[in-house]
């Protein structure tokens, strides 16, 4: 299919191609065929326009086989990808016999639906669907409307904001089009209390706790990559090369979950996969099923060319953001021992692919690896690479491109509803850390035996609260000042005057970076207010 979508865009194939796609749907079973319905129309709809004559006959053909052969008088659950065609009269009979299946349909199961496909991992199906979402909007504005009041908003609003702000962050090429729909369809909507509003956006990212030495818990978190990072990147890619790459991360930890082609079979008294392998495999969605059931008997190879010699720390090496992070990505996995490079190891050729979203998934698993491994050798080379993008931030003569220094040290991360929070930034090296500090309370680690632990501490509070003024996330650097306060605190034997002369130091119009600090957040978001409040609290608990 991916070979089909991307030859389909070339004017002097787009008609062969399309005589390969119909023979391609009417070799398989209708069921198979139909499964394939969604991305084919939002394909053909997409690319309408620049089709020849002749390949507008065939792609009209090739949809009534879908809509009006095969899929008449079955399951109409398998026609509610099919995108709508009413803007094309030639499908006028297409776009009646979808009417028909959809009349029964209310206002909140067609959002539903189309939220559905907007979070295809097809960029085209994506497309297509917000399309149809912007039209929707206008269409049904009395609906929205009814759903933004009340003390708290419906959920299915907050549902479609999150979708929409999701898409919109996603960081992969051909990615323009799309990202300004989805604007487009939030400013329709329009601005929302976000008070009423909720979101549910939260790191959905699984931590290994006992560093891939249980292995349980390694199977479940390879299951994890293949479900949400390898299948997504899979299927949404039109790159062969990339997707070849990524089809033989897929196989390799196929094996490494003990999955093989026994799991085909539907014989009750199949032996050759364990019990509790055909559990797990059962477990996976239908989807990703349907996507990596075939590399199970795939036979991939990988010729791996031999690493550069790696200068650390290695931001300073390298002039773009994609750049360092491959690199960085890359000696990270060449460093990983035991199990763990069982796991990684398959991704270096795909982290070097000019989508960096599989890395940037990786990152912090690998460096959270490299840290409880407890070699003191590699903690430092960490540490060092962190204050390397945290230094970069605050120099005004630093050599780095703007786009670089902004992205190295900043993940977009779009809350489109509350302003001082949808156009902020959340640090790489910042989510590193949160990352290692949940890994820590959830295996209750003591600061001082947890070398993850410590890495927050010796990377400096200082240039961490600088580097978060510079990046424009007040409410990070208000915490950390805080956090170390604290720590001195603590360190004084609680004493409750340190407490007062920091927190006047920060009210005091003259003192120095203080002072800098409080004054960046006279207008900032409530949350910011909150954490000032818990420092003056504070002081006077103590």
């Amino acid at each position: 299919m991916a070979t089909l979508q991307v030859t389909l865009g070339v004017p002097e194939l787009s008609d062969v191609t399309l005589d390969s796609w119909f023979t391609f749907l009417r070799t398989l079973f209708p069921k198979d065929a139909l499964a394939h319905a969604g991305p084919t129309s939002a394909s053909l709809v997409s690319y309408w326009q620049s089709l020849s004559p002749y390949g507008r006959d065939v792609a009209g053909n090739i949809l009534r086989y879908l809509v009006l052969d095969i899929g008449n008088g079955v399951d109409t659950d398998c026609l509610d990808d099919v995108v709508d065609v009413s803007s094309i009269g030639e499908l006028s009979d297409i776009q009646t016999r979808l009417n028909t299946i959809r009349r029964a349909w209310s206002v909140e199961d067609r959002l539903y639906r189309l939220l559905e496909r907007v979070s295809s991992d097809s960029l085209t199906v994506t497309l297509q669907a917000l399309k149809e979402v912007r039209s929707f909007v206008g269409e049904q504005r009395s609906f929205f409307q009814s759903l933004a009041t009340g003390d708290f908003f419906d959920a299915l609003i907050g549902r479609t904001l999150r979708i929409l702000s999701s898409v919109a962050a996603r960081d992969v090429d051909g990615m323009e089009d799309i990202r300004l729909m989805a604007f487009e369809c939030i400013g329709a909507i329009g601005a929302l209390d976000p008070d009423r509003l909720e979101l549910g956006v939260g790191d959905s990212r699984p931590i290994v706790l006992k560093d891939f030495a249980d292995e349980d818990e390694s199977i479940l978190f390879a299951m994890q990559l293949i479900k949400d990072v390898l299948v997504s990147a899979f299927r949404s890619t039109s790159d062969m090369g990339y997707q070849t790459n990524l089809a033989y991360a897929i196989q390799e930890l196929l094996k490494f979950c003990q999955f093989n082609v026994s799991l085909m079979s539907s014989g009750r008294f199949t032996t050759s996969a364990s019990l509790k392998a055909r559990t797990r495999w059962d477990s996976l969605p239908k989807y990703v099923l349907e996507t990596i059931t075939p590399l199970l008997e795939s036979r991939y190879t990988m010729k791996e060319k031999p690493l550069p010699a790696f200068e650390v720390p290695i931001y300073p090496h390298y002039e773009t953001y994609r750049e360092w992070l491959q690199q960085w990505t890359t000696w990270l996995i060449s460093e990983a021992k035991g199990e763990a490079q069982k796991i990684f190891q398959p991704f270096r050729s795909v982290v070097r692919n000019k989508d960096v979203g599989v890395a940037h998934h990786l990152l912090p698993h690998l460096v959270l690896h490299l840290l409880v491994s407890g070699e003191e050798e590699k903690i430092w080379v960490i540490r060092s690479e962190i204050l390397a993008v945290l230094q970069d931030q605050v120099n005004e003569k630093s050599p780095s491109s703007a786009d670089k220094k902004l992205l190295s040290a900043q993940v977009k991360f779009y809350s489109l509803v509350r302003p001082s929070l949808m156009n902020s930034f959340f640090q790489v090296v910042f989510m590193l850390l949160d990352h290692l500090s949940k890994w820590a309370r959830l295996t209750r680690k003591d600061i001082g035996a947890s070398n993850a632990i410590s890495l927050l501490f010796k990377s400096g509070t200082r240039i961490t609260w600088r580097s978060s003024l510079a990046t424009n996330v007040s409410t990070r650097s208000i915490a950390t000042w805080m956090n170390r306060m604290v720590w001195r605190a603590f360190r004084l034997s609680f004493s409750p005057l340190l407490w007062n002369t920091k927190y006047a130091s920060m009210k005091a119009p003259e003192d120095g970076p203080q002072r800098r600090v409080a004054g960046s957040f006279v207008c900032s978001n409530p949350q910011t207010i909150w954490i000032i409040i818990s420092v003056c609290c504070a002081a006077y608990a103590i």
